[in-house]
């Protein structure tokens, strides 16, 4: 089930396989096809959101650079986040894993309320109007770690 962890930027897919947690990737990524409609996050679980983002061709390599910065400064700075990365492919040399996306963001929150909170903040909004023009696609990986 975890084989396809790599989807999430390598390195925070081992440590998911590392720490245990591989058994709660599901969806997509864990090579499911079925609806997760109706699947509700426990009160109270820790709340991952991981982002990956496909960049147009012709996008300059400042553009990217605006776009993980932008990560860092704007959604990092929204008071639910407890901890944010956001970089490039790390270039991992296995077949398991997907480098095929451009930037890919990570956020910690306390719980899904948390969450909630900061896909409304001003700062997320402002990140997606600033930075929307550069994206050919974003795919979105949400874990709940009980």
């Amino acid at each position: 089930m975890w084989i396809r962890v790599g989807v999430f930027l390598g390195w925070v897919g081992v440590f998911l396989v590392f720490a245990g947690m591989g058994n709660l990737i599901a969806g997509p990524a864990a090579g499911r096809t079925g609806s997760l409609e109706g699947a509700r996050v426990e009160s109270g679980q820790r709340f991952i959101h991981t982002v990956l983002f496909w960049l147009k061709d012709g996008t300059t390599d400042s553009e990217k650079m605006a776009l993980i910065k932008d990560c860092k400064d704007l959604l990092g700075s929204i008071s639910t986040v407890q901890y944010l990365a956001a970089g490039e492919p790390a270039g991992t040399p296995r077949d398991v894993v997907d480098s095929s996306f451009d930037v890919g963001l990570v956020v910690h929150f306390k719980d899904s309320a948390g969450h909630d909170v900061y896909q409304t903040a001003e700062k997320h909004l402002e990140f997606i109007e600033r930075n929307k023009d550069v994206w050919e696609r974003v795919q979105v990986y949400d874990i709940a770690i009980p």
